[in-house]
């Protein structure tokens, strides 16, 4: 609806400008204005990119291989979805990542309110999730907890461990 996306523009709302842009494009696409509805979404895809929303570059991504495919521009459809694919997984990265670092402050309260099996266990869940994602310095952020929490816990040979393994990442 052109009204929806004239009054997103008018309040400077970039993020619902976005999903009237992909809508449009939708509308125009159904309606055999293919030109157009690539316009829709190369636009949304710009503001996508300027809000650095993983997501709406996924989803535009998305749209314009579907409408390069029925194009029959095989080469250009293969690249979006492949575009499209590489943000979804990285949304799914930072989506582990944000529940990693939620898992670590969790240990933490836990830590200091004293329920230190607790706390290893959030934290041996943060360092699981930061192995699949392949976190580097997160791993050897949880393996610090881990070692501090067997340290307070007198559990001196597991928490060597859990250092050790954090220099053996650096």
């Amino acid at each position: 609806n052109f009204s929806a996306l004239k009054a997103a523009r008018e309040l400077r709302n970039e993020p619902v400008e976005r999903c009237i842009l992909v809508d449009l494009g939708t509308v125009l696409e159904c309606q055999g204005r293919w030109n157009e509805a690539k316009e829709r979404y190369k636009d949304s895809l710009i503001i996508s990119t300027r809000l650095e929303s993983v997501e709406g570059q996924a989803i535009a991504w998305e749209h314009l291989g579907e409408l390069f495919q029925r194009e029959g521009k095989t080469v250009e459809a293969e690249d979006a979805y492949r575009r499209h694919t590489e943000l979804r997984k990285r949304k799914n990265e930072c989506d582990l990542h944000r529940k990693a670092v939620g898992l670590d402050k969790d240990g933490k309260l836990l830590e200091r309110s004293g329920k230190l099996d607790e706390a290893a266990q959030k934290y041996f869940e943060s360092l699981e999730i930061r192995n699949k994602i392949d976190d580097k310095s997160g791993q050897i952020y949880s393996l610090s907890h881990i070692g501090d929490v067997f340290t307070r816990q007198r559990r001196w040979e597991e928490a060597e461990s859990a250092y050790k393994e954090s220099i053996k990442i650096c």
